[in-house]
């Protein structure tokens, strides 16, 4: 779906295009992040420049395979394959989240095959409770004390309070995008969301909220494009590739939300105010929405069911990665309680590679026309 024409989109576009160009402007250290979960604001008080590594999908990662089981997560291979063929030189340095085994898998290959003057693991506690939000803020002060020693800077708890205010708009921004598109009938396609959802994690973020807050004004003067058909959400881990967002709406459904690392899950809530910065930044992470890799998954699914409410969902299509345990475990208990509610549901596994659009195609048509007779009879 093509959608409507907008001066902010096309200039979000053009520069996520250029991004190494903008970010190599901005002449501060470029740091890696992975994870959803990653801290970006102590990156951000820091004076260095944050950038999601997600790669396109790959022909091949079998480079990678040398040094990581071709049974661990496929992105975690593109991701060190990418790096294997030198796509990362950029970067000043890496932050790595202990998120799951592969994620920490990956932060051993990189350091000990690939290197770089600042490569860092950064833990991440499995449950929301006091002594967790403790030991996580003794992780950042940690994490905190190897960037100042590093890049011989000093990170305030003022320049920390000032990179959670910068953030938390942007998160707002996003928001606000995702529920302003739908009350003005979705003149955006949902893949073009999340292109901007990803600009949101490679460019500076004053220019990226510059350009956002003028599509939100665009959005708001703009004309109902809506089209009948079967609402849809996407939950799942990383999208390797949008255009199975695109595919689901070329099948006759709207995409109207998501429940994805790289979607709404990196933005969904605010960092509540503190009067000490990291002890916020604390318990925001641990008590965001959480994913699989967390405990207490119940509060994750509450969390779809009110997308569900929110967006008048009809079906779930859930898209993750080959052997992504956490979520492939996950999925089965959330699917039996959508069906409870009523809610037909469609599982999905990608590889990073181009072929997934080709084997999912059969499958996501049959789906939508299933839910199109559903919205029929109701």
């Amino acid at each position: 779906m093509a959608g409507k024409n907008f001066a902010s989109l096309d200039k979000i576009q053009s520069l996520t295009e250029h991004n190494l160009e903008i970010v190599a402007d901005s002449r501060k250290p470029v740091i890696g992040w992975f994870c959803a979960y990653t801290p970006e604001e102590i990156l951000l008080a820091a004076g260095l420049c944050p950038y999601r590594i997600v790669p396109e999908p790959a022909k091949t990662i079998t480079l990678a395979d040398s040094y990581i089981e071709r049974s661990f997560c496929p992105y975690v291979r593109s991701c060190l394959g990418e790096a294997l063929e030198g796509h990362y030189r950029f970067l000043s340095g890496l932050v790595v989240v202990n998120s799951c085994d592969p994620m920490r898998r990956l932060y051993d290959a990189w350091r000990y095959y690939i290197g770089g003057d600042f490569v860092s693991l950064l833990d991440l506690p499995r449950i929301d409770s006091k002594l967790a939000v403790e030991y996580y803020r003794e992780c950042l002060l940690r994490f905190i004390g190897e960037l100042e020693a590093h890049y011989r800077v000093s990170i305030s708890a003022a320049a920390i309070s000032e990179a959670i205010l910068a953030h938390n708009k942007t998160r707002s921004l996003l928001k606000e995008l995702y529920h302003l598109n739908q009350d003005c009938g979705m003149p955006v396609p949902a893949v073009q969301i999340h292109r901007v959802v990803k600009a949101s994690t490679v460019l500076p973020g004053d220019t990226f909220n510059e350009l956002l807050e003028g599509l939100l004004s665009e959005v708001s003067h703009a004309g109902s494009d809506f089209q009948e058909g079967p609402r849809v959400l996407v939950s799942g881990s990383i999208l390797d590739d949008p255009m199975i967002i695109e595919l689901i709406e070329q099948c006759g459904a709207r995409v109207v939300g998501d429940d994805l690392c790289t979607g709404t899950r990196q933005f969904w809530q605010l960092v509540e105010p503190d009067g000490e910065p990291l002890t916020a930044l604390s318990r925001y992470y641990l008590g965001r929405t959480p994913c699989p890799r967390m405990k207490d998954a119940q509060r994750r699914f509450d969390h779809v069911f009110r997308l569900i409410d929110d967006f008048r969902v009809d079906g779930v299509v859930f898209y993750t990665l080959k052997f992504c345990d956490p979520f492939l475990y996950d999925i089965p208990v959330l699917k039996s309680q959508l069906g409870a509610r009523g809610i037909p549901a469609l599982i999905l596994e990608g590889d990073y590679t181009p072929g997934t659009l080709g084997r999912v195609r059969t499958r996501i048509q049959a789906f939508i026309e299933m839910l199109r007779q559903d919205v029929r009879a109701a």
